[in-house]
């Protein structure tokens, strides 16, 4: 067992039931917008693949540009395995809705003030001074040091908003010339590194800092379960113990639901832009050879004259230099 008014704390101020609802729809959001995305890059590709057939079938064998299909079978199959994965990730995405359900109402009782909660605890016998011990006191330092290291990483994600609002990739793009496009944005990515590692290093002092945190508060919640052995008073702290290990199973997997579609979006955008250069250059492709096909060509006696004529212009020419000489 364990909990105590520093576990009900941190939850409530991480948002507690509200910030979790707002996490399930930020899922849901992430999910629509992942498979809009997909059918995006879907409908590209059918577009040029008509638009081949369709030209194929209008000039036939002067239709000379290769078959859509030879160029778009590994966009395409990139494109049926991300669309699995979404749909599987549709179901657990339906799994972890029904579980927060049936586990919202024992998380009620953590919406309730500390005062509140106190004056439920049934009154044991004097004892010890639960914030005299130093299981208390490491509590709160460890909670303060995770309020500061949120802080950072909040000012380190807006400084990185900030530096990303002011690049236009999409330009560099357009105008890229003979550069390729994963240049572009590995040199558009290079000055997040210093960030990047900032984060990761800030992700591992959090893990740390939350292992010390458990640890203490487990000394921490023998202490305040050893204060009284009234029967109501360990209820009431099991049924609090129970809802913040719920609360906290919900966040990870919450978290690791937006960590995914987080990466899939990322993922289903490098496509897109794949499946948009290659359209680019396809129908510029078909401009040119639709102008050249446009263009009348010589018939057969055209071709003749037009050898005679050049002949007789090289022995004009030559007759013209050997009479200088």
């Amino acid at each position: 067992a364990r909990t105590g008014s520093i576990e009900i704390e941190r939850v409530q101020r991480a948002g507690g039931d509200a910030a979790l609802a707002g996490a399930l729809q930020q899922i849901s959001a992430l999910s629509e917008d992942a498979h809009s995305l997909a059918m995006s890059i879907d409908s590209v590709l059918e577009v040029e693949a008509g638009a081949d057939g369709q030209l194929k079938s209008a000039h036939g064998a002067r239709w000379s540009v290769l078959p859509s299909a030879s160029l778009t079978q590994e966009l395409a199959r990139d494109l049926a395995e991300l669309r699995l994965k979404l749909e599987r990730a549709g179901g657990a995405d339906g799994e972890l809705a029904a579980r927060f359900a049936a586990k919202r109402e024992a998380l009620r009782i953590l919406e309730l003030p500390i005062a509140v909660l106190r004056d439920q605890v049934p009154r044991a016998t004097p004892g010890a001074k639960l914030a005299d011990l130093r299981c208390t006191k490491a509590l709160r330092t460890l909670l303060d040091q995770l309020d500061l290291l949120r802080a950072r990483r909040d000012k380190l994600v807006s400084e990185a908003r900030r530096l990303a609002s002011g690049e236009d990739v999409t330009s560099a793009l357009v105008h890229r010339a003979e550069r390729k496009v994963a240049e572009i944005q590995e040199q558009a990515l290079e000055k997040y590194d210093v960030m990047t590692a900032q984060c990761s290093a800030m992700l591992d002092e959090q893990s740390g800092l939350l292992q010390q945190l458990f640890a203490d508060n487990e000394e921490f919640t023998k202490a305040r379960i050893e204060e009284g052995s009234d029967e109501g008073r360990q209820n009431l702290f099991r049924a609090l113990n129970g809802a913040v290990g719920a609360y906290d199973e919900i966040t990870t997997q919450f978290s690791e639901g937006i960590a995914f579609y987080t990466g899939m979006l990322d993922r289903l955008s490098e496509l897109q832009q794949r499946v948009g250069d290659l359209a680019e250059a396809r129908a510029i492709e078909r401009r040119e050879l639709i102008a050249h096909m446009s263009t009348p060509q010589p018939t057969p006696q055209q071709q003749m004259q037009a050898q005679q004529a050049q002949q007789m212009q090289a022995q004009q020419a030559q007759q013209a230099q050997q009479a200088q000489q």
